[in-house]
């Protein structure tokens, strides 16, 4: 489980730094007015889907997710060549369905006895565990959008276009490990960040925003779909 976990809190890492600040006139408005309107829309959110990747100590850490400020998510985590696995949190409840590579990369000697046991099954953790909470947490994402940030640190760019919508540039220096944060603004009400990207420093990477507030039709895998973590313990022990 160590694995999963360091890759977990790589991905947190990166999705914790998105630090923001109709139209035309928006875009014409100054950094400081642009990132009070961001920080004020993303924090009415409910859902949103994110999709990127960072690097870490020679790891790139992808993720391709939706979450809920109710701490709920399902989506797709990736290791570079270290395989993926596939992520439900619901109601306190975890569970992930790795790869092989995942498991081949991560459990070692056991690997082939673990991908025997669990075969197409997912892998539930017990109740409470932690192991998904820095990027399944929505609420603490968007607190960290929210932070107090002096009216200097951001400086305004040109306008642009993410995926097709108009956006709006603000860059500031990275708080933490070195290098520059650029965000995405949408210039349409309501102005929601479309992207984030750290360039230089210790994690450098690129996360994307979309499918504000849609439904994201988070469902538990079935019973019989699902072997726990103290059942898979036990059967490779045997």
């Amino acid at each position: 489980m160590t694995g999963i976990k360091h890759a977990v809190g790589a991905i947190g890492a990166l999705a914790l730094l998105a630090a923001c600040g109709g139209g035309s006139d928006f875009a014409d408005s100054s950094a400081t007015t642009i990132q009070k309107e961001a920080t004020k829309d993303m924090q009415t959110l409910e859902a949103v889907h994110m999709e990127g990747s960072v690097s870490q100590q020679d790891n790139e850490i992808g993720l391709d997710l939706s979450l809920t400020t109710e701490g709920d998510c399902t989506g797709t985590v990736s290791r570079g060549d270290s395989g993926s696995a596939q992520v439900v949190t619901l109601n306190d409840n975890s569970w992930f369905k790795p790869d092989e590579e995942f498991w081949k990369a991560q459990a070692g000697d056991a690997a082939d006895q673990i991908i025997s046991t669990v075969g197409d099954k997912w892998v539930q953790l017990p109740e409470g565990d932690q192991s998904f909470a820095s990027f399944c947490d929505l609420n603490g994402l968007l607190d960290q959008i929210g932070g107090d940030q002096s009216d200097s640190e951001s400086k305004k760019g040109a306008t642009e276009e993410v995926d097709g919508t108009e956006a709006i540039k603000l860059t500031r220096d990275a708080q933490q490990g070195g290098g520059t944060i650029t965000v995405w603004v949408a210039t349409d009400d309501p102005h929601h960040i479309l992207k984030v990207e750290q360039a230089g420093g210790d994690s450098p990477g690129s996360f994307k925003f979309s499918e504000f507030d849609q439904d994201a039709s988070i469902d538990a895998p079935a019973d019989n779909e699902v072997i726990t973590v103290e059942e898979l313990q036990k059967q490779t022990q045997q």
